[in-house]
């Protein structure tokens, strides 16, 4: 079973970048938010309960509950809880770190946004996408983002290409696994996906893959840095691209994060 404690103190550590990830990177954060109103699109005329699980400083669960919603933010960094109750602002969102067996079945949708990232073990990250199943009322939609294990690859051709050379077993394993292990005071363990395995994990967790999105289109490796200095029209612009791009199987490869719209089946 995976130490979580050591995901807890990483975020700790980080919650300010982490508050900025998004801010800096736009077309992770918008063409994430363009399909969750997509999908959930003809449920938008009434308020839905949402679960932020995983949440962080509520990036995603503020601007939905600013659409109406209730929603329900989970995330076991308490440095990350401490930024969003800073933030709250009156917006009517529920901060916890943990659910309850009577929440079950009880959410329109659940958002898996970043726990996935860090569950090393399939079986728990098995268990992760039931769990959060079980929270939906049936036919809700479940949101899951997972890490591209070209992401990492793509980072060290660009910072530092011959770590390759210096590290052929941890590569070789890596490939093979997904597994990424940092040691030292940056101490951290996180699973990068291949987009193959995506779909039949989610199907032996019960569930069924509406779509899989590359949140950035053809901008991942950070192709998109400069984007939130460039002014509002021209991210419009590229956001417009991008929802198309993003959705073309044949660029799928080139996103650093995927997200899974996923069905609960109707018992």
């Amino acid at each position: 079973m995976s130490d979580y404690s050591i995901v807890r103190n990483q975020y700790d550590r980080m919650a300010e970048m982490e508050e900025q990830r998004l801010k800096d990177h736009p077309m992770e954060r918008l063409v994430t938010l363009d399909t969750i109103s997509l999908h959930l699109g003809p449920h938008l005329d009434v308020p839905l309960k949402i679960a932020d699980i995983g949440g962080g400083t509520g990036v995603y669960a503020f601007i939905l509950a600013k659409q109406g919603h209730s929603v329900h933010l989970r995330d076991l960094s308490p440095g990350l809880l401490v930024i969003a109750s800073e933030e709250q602002a009156g917006n009517a969102v529920y901060m916890d770190s943990m659910f309850r067996p009577s929440d079950e079945g009880t959410f329109d949708a659940v958002l898996l946004l970043g726990p996935l990232y860090h569950i090393v073990d399939e079986a728990d990250r098995l268990a992760a996408i039931s769990n959060a199943l079980k929270l939906l009322k049936d036919s809700g939609t479940l949101f899951a983002s997972f890490v591209s294990i070209n992401a990492h690859i793509r980072g060290i051709a660009i910072r530092d290409p011959g770590r390759l050379l210096r590290e052929p077993e941890f590569y070789d394993e890596y490939l093979r696994s997904g597994h990424y292990v940092r040691r030292g005071e940056r101490n951290a363990e996180s699973f990068h996906a291949s987009l193959s395995e995506i779909q039949p994990l989610i199907e032996r967790a019960g569930g069924t893959v509406l779509e899989i999105v590359g949140v950035e289109g053809i901008l991942g490796g950070g192709l998109d840095k400069f984007m939130a200095e460039a002014g509002d029209h021209v991210i419009q612009a590229w956001l417009h691209l991008m929802k198309d791009l993003g959705r073309r199987p044949e660029n799928l490869g080139n996103a650093d994060h995927w997200l899974a719209v996923i069905r609960k089946p109707v018992n």
